[in-house]
C-alpha cells in the first residue's frame, strides 16, 4: 500500500494501474487467479471422480440400477444449478473448501451422463465381451478395459469443467457470497 501511488493509470511499473489505496491491480489479479485456478482444478477433480464412478457403474451394470441412477441424475439436473449454488452456499460457511465442495456437487451430473454413454459403447466391444465371457471380475474389467477407453472423453470434459467451476466461483465472489476476506478472488475485482 502506498497512498502516493493511488489511482495511477496503467504504465510500465503498474501494468493494470493502482486502486484507491495504491495497490497494484496486476499483482492482485495474479493472486486472485491463483486461488480461482485452485478452486477450478479441485472442483473439477472431485466432480470428475464422482461423475466417473456413477457413470461407469450405471453404464456397465445397466438394468434397474442404471434406470435408478440416471433418473436421480435427471432430477438433480432439472433443478437450476445457480439456485442450488445459492441455497447450498447459504447453509455452509463461506470458504475455499466449501466453495470447492458446492461446485463439485453441482457439476458431476453432466460428467456421469457422458461417462455412462461412453461406457455403454465400450462394454459392447469384443475385448470387453471376451473378458466378461472368460469370467473376469467386473471391477477388473471396469478398471482395465472401460476406464482407459473413456479416459480421452473424461479429459476433454474435465478441462471444460475447470472453466465452468471458475465461472461459478467468480459469480459467487461477485455477489459477495464466495471466498471471504482477506483472500482475493478474480470475481471480487469485478465489483
Amino acid at each position: 500500500m502506498s497512498l502516493a501511488a493511488r489511482m495511477l493509470p496503467p504504465d510500465g511499473a503498474h501494468w493494470f494501474g493502482t486502486d484507491e489505496y495504491g495497490r497494484d491491480y496486476f499483482t492482485r489479479a495474479l493472486s486472485g487467479g491463483r486461488i480461482s485456478l485452485m478452486v477450478g482444478f479441485l472442483a473439477m477433480l472431485f466432480s470428475t471422480l464422482i461423475g466417473t464412478v456413477v457413470g461407469t457403474i450405471s453404464g456397465y451394470f445397466g438394468g434397474w440400477l442404471d434406470n435408478l441412477m440416471m433418473r436421480a441424475v435427471d432430477i438433480l439436473m432439472a433443478i437450476p444449478a445457480f439456485f442450488l449454488l445459492l441455497v447450498l452456499n447459504a447453509y455452509l460457511k463461506p470458504g475455499v473448501d466449501n466453495i470447492i465442495m458446492i461446485i463439485s456437487l453441482l457439476t458431476w451430473m453432466n460428467m456421469s451422463r457422458l461417462v455412462r454413454a461412453e461406457t455403454l459403447s465400450i462394454k459392447e466391444r469384443e475385448y470387453v465381451l471376451y473378458a466378461r465371457a472368460s469370467g473376469e471380475n467386473p471391477l477388473r474389467i471396469i478398471v482395465r478395459h472401460i476406464i482407459p477407453g473413456v479416459l480421452p472423453t473424461i479429459i476433454v470434459a474435465a478441462t471444460l469443467n475447470i472453466a465452468s467451476a471458475i465461472l461459478m466461483e467468480s459469480t459467487l465472489s461477485f455477489l459477495g457470497l464466495g471466498v471471504q476476506q482477506p483472500a482475493r478472488i478474480v470475481g471480487q475485482y469485478a465489483q
